[in-house]
């Protein structure tokens, strides 16, 4: 049997793909809209953001 697919949505936020490469134990997600796969997300994406802009993970910044 196949296992289940953990995908996300262009719409889901950087803070809940973030948990869910972590709890989930994956490196990374393929982005779903439409039952089609529309890009991926890893944990290297995330890291680099992060390197490039500290601020880009707080949820309180301007124009989110």
């Amino acid at each position: 049997m196949t296992p289940e697919v953990l995908t996300v949505s262009p719409q889901t936020d950087v803070a809940t793909a973030a948990r869910l490469l972590i709890e989930r134990g994956v490196k990374s997600l393929p982005v779903v809209e439409r039952s089609r796969v529309v890009g991926m997300i890893s944990r290297y994406d995330l890291i680099s953001r992060l390197g490039e802009d500290p601020d880009f993970f707080n949820p309180m910044r301007r124009g989110r």
